[in-house]
């Protein structure tokens, strides 16, 4: 009896596991495939100053931007829900990532690129909310 129990709660383990491991294959795929859509926009050059706003579909507005190396990029939160900008370790080479943590409506953040390069950015509130910087 006890070994049924013990093998009940494994198998349930292993299905919640099989289950959260999909959602994050799933989630990393719809990532790259907005990522890919956004590399076919033409850029908005010379836009420093990025809007996120509900009316453009939760998106960052411009989605995607072109600027050169020593740019202070700043988002607006212009949405009346939360909001926030994740960049990854690859773009910031100082720490694990860098996050403007969550913007209340009308709070902004702002971040320096300094190194040319493609960076894919996201909203860690709302999967699937992607924009990309193009240093160049």
């Amino acid at each position: 009896m006890q070994n049924r129990i013990v093998v009940v709660i494994a198998g349930i383990f292993l299905v919640v596991g099989l289950a959260l491991g999909s959602l994050g294959v799933a989630i990393a795929l719809e990532h790259q495939a907005n990522s890919q859509q956004l590399s076919q926009i033409a850029p908005a050059v010379g836009v420093s100053h990025v809007f996120i706003r509900s009316q453009t579909g939760d998106m960052y507005d411009p989605a995607t931007i072109q600027i050169v190396p020593g740019t202070v990029v700043t988002w607006t939160n212009q949405d009346t829900e939360p909001h926030s900008v994740v960049l990854s370790y690859a773009v910031t080479a100082t720490s694990d990532q860098w996050t403007s943590g969550v913007l209340a409506p009308g709070q902004s953040a702002s971040y320096t690129f300094t190194s040319p390069g493609r960076y894919v950015y996201h909203c860690s509130l709302h999967v699937g909310m992607i924009g990309v910087v193009l240093v160049t």
